[in-house]
């Protein structure tokens, strides 16, 4: 795949909306050249953002590094390249990933930023044999449980006033089944690169501990990636829509709808990510979401109204997550 060059406005800060120049080549055509023009747009502070993308089986697909002004997008060979007789382009491949690693990922100059440094840290270790320095998981900033909610990632942007809400979520959380299109990619990695040099969110990076997989030994770091990858496996192979069984005995005041669920394994959770659809007898259709729980109890906000009809049936769209925190949280040495 050859260079090519294009340009995108990210409209998620409310104070910053630059023209990103960003370029998008494959692996093994990567070099040298390729790289200068990247790392001479980086700032003094040597702020990196990073984003992925991911492939089938969680699978790093592409990742992409960002200054305050440029993007590179490197999409990764598909294939395990010990197999087939192309020795060519394996040996690009492989010098691709040394000077990556060399010049960028273990370069302990540079500060690498991303809203999921865990992952990234990993996909890197299991399908690309590299390691990382200096890498600092941003969402570990949040003081919200869920590392997968809007909330923890605006917090992590820098907080919901200087945000355009809207943007983010829909850049972050839409379309989660697929994978990141180039230019989502490319605005992930800058809203990295640009949150991680906000003055008020500075300070707050600067304190939390890097992530090196460098200096973890090889038997550690297979363990723990595949720990990691497991997790994510099964998590990938959960419904994004379920059910809810709920008891008749419904009732409905104003915008607000409490229930009892006949069945705790399908119970209304607290999620700032899913959406319940409730569905009337008469086929009105209208969506909620859980603003209170207790065990098999629920409180729904709606938006809309049923006009006096009955409820049928309630769904929870969305993936079903356990909280989760960094991978890397507790297991790295301190920065």
């Amino acid at each position: 795949m050859s260079l090519s060059s294009s340009t995108v406005i990210p409209k998620l800060f409310r104070e910053c909306s630059p023209e990103i120049i960003f370029e998008i080549l494959s692996e093994d055509s990567l070099d040298a050249r390729h790289l200068r023009p990247f790392l001479d747009t980086v700032m003094s502070e040597g702020a990196i953002g990073i984003s992925a993308s991911y492939r089938r089986h969680c699978q790093l697909g592409a990742i992409a590094f960002s200054s305050p002004t440029r993007v590179l997008v490197v999409q990764l060979a598909s294939g395990d390249l010990s197999l087939g007789s192309n020795c060519s382009k394996r040996n690009r491949v492989i010098r691709a990933r040394s000077l990556l690693e060399r010049q960028i990922l273990c370069n302990a100059n540079y500060q690498k930023y991303a809203f999921q440094m865990d992952r990234i840290a990993v996909a890197l270790y299991l399908d690309m044999a590299l390691r990382i320095d200096s890498a600092i998981d941003m969402l570990s900033v949040s003081p919200s449980d869920d590392r997968r909610s809007p909330q923890a990632l605006m917090n992590a942007m820098g907080g919901e006033s200087t945000l355009h809400q809207s943007n983010v979520k829909a850049l972050f959380f839409s379309n989660q089944s697929r994978p990141a299109s180039n230019s989502d990619l490319v605005q992930q990695a800058w809203a990295a690169c640009q949150a991680s040099i906000l003055p008020h969110m500075a300070v707050r990076f600067h304190a939390l501990r890097r992530i090196r997989t460098n200096i973890i030994p090889d038997e550690h770091m297979s363990a723990l990636s595949k720990i990691c990858r497991d997790g994510e496996l099964l998590d990938s192979l959960k419904p994004l829509s379920v059910k809810n069984d709920v008891m008749p005995d419904i009732t409905v005041k104003m915008d607000n709808l409490k229930l009892t669920c006949s069945r705790y394994p399908t119970r209304i959770r607290l999620s700032a990510q899913q959406s319940l659809q409730i569905e009337t007898r008469k086929g009105v259709q209208v969506s909620g979401r859980a603003i209170h729980v207790k065990g098999r109890e629920a409180r729904i906000k709606i938006r809309g109204s049923f006009h006096g009809d009955e409820v049928k049936s309630v769904r929870t769209i969305g993936g079903i997550h356990p909280v989760v925190t960094s991978a890397f949280q507790s297991r790295m040495a301190p920065k």
